[in-house]
């Protein structure tokens, strides 16, 4: 019997090790209107680290303009406050995005969930032209300024910016993504990818970080949650009403000398070999 046991163990540890965990891919946030005004004003923020842009999006969900930095393989959104209460146009509102590597893990995603009786809540998003982009899974109960979710790419979208059927079969990363839309040009600035965000958290708030993460394949260890790529790291405090940040890490493409960028004064970015950390004030 404990033969049998032994082996279930061990093709249960394997299929784990087979299952692709969804990537950190992009961080949004809603800040105050002097960070998002000067976000992308410094020239070394502009023209070394970052590709930054001003975009407007529409979609069958909703209307947003944010600024971006576009890196080799993430994206860090920058979002003004607006009346309109949406969620992203609150100050203080924080979204954390995963992107699955393989089309129809999201469904892998789903079916987990139900099996731990958690409840989720799906997404459809298009573009105003119709053309679907990606299927949005999120816990249905989410704390008031934070939302973290696993995208999917639609199967449209990916044929619709050129990508075979094969290719969409395979599995693929956010570099590869990019990689695949630059015609294999070499990124232009230093931002790689996401590393970190280290936030404020109260206890209600935890248990929320604990369910996703378990869906999307990340360990638990003390005050983090982590896989390969991405931790989220938290402080608990209990007398907090909502998420609070405190700093959040890239990784950049090369080593640069020790530097400090003052943003605005609610926001500092400390470089430092291969590393750039903004700080929150």
């Amino acid at each position: 019997m404990k033969y049998v046991v032994l082996i279930s163990l061990i093709v249960n540890v394997a299929l784990a090790q087979q299952r692709a965990v969804p990537e950190c891919n992009t961080i949004f946030m809603c800040v105050d209107q002097e960070t998002y005004k000067n976000i992308c004003v410094n020239p070394f923020v502009k023209d070394t680290l970052f590709i930054c842009q001003e975009v407007s999006t529409d979609t069958n969900k909703e209307s947003y303009q944010g600024k971006y930095f576009i890196g080799k393989s993430a994206t860090i959104e920058w979002f003004a406050p607006k009346e309109n209460g949406n969620f992203g146009d609150v100050l203080g509102d924080i979204g954390i995005e995963f992107k699955t590597r393989q089309f129809g893990e999201q469904q892998e995603i789903i079916r987990e969930a139900n099996k731990k009786n958690i409840s989720l809540r799906a997404d459809q998003v298009k573009f105003s032209d119709s053309i679907p982009w990606y299927s949005s899974i999120q816990l249905k109960d989410n704390p008031k300024n934070l939302q973290v979710s696993t995208l999917e790419y639609r199967k449209e979208y990916l044929e619709y910016l050129g990508f075979t059927a094969d290719e969409i079969k395979q599995p693929m990363t956010f570099e590869d993504f990019n990689t695949k839309l630059s015609d294999g040009r070499a990124y232009p600035r230093a931002f790689s990818k996401l590393k970190a965000i280290k936030i404020k958290i109260n206890s209600k708030t935890l248990h929320y970080l604990q369910d996703f993460c378990s869906l999307n394949g990340m360990l638990s260890k003390k005050n983090a949650f982590t896989n390969n790529d991405f931790t989220i790291f938290y402080t608990l405090d209990d007398s907090l009403s909502t998420v609070e940040m405190i700093n959040l890490k890239v990784e950049l493409t090369h080593k640069f000398k020790k530097r400090t960028i003052v943003l605005s004064p609610k926001l500092v970015l400390k470089i430092h070999k291969k590393e750039g950390l903004f700080v929150f004030n």
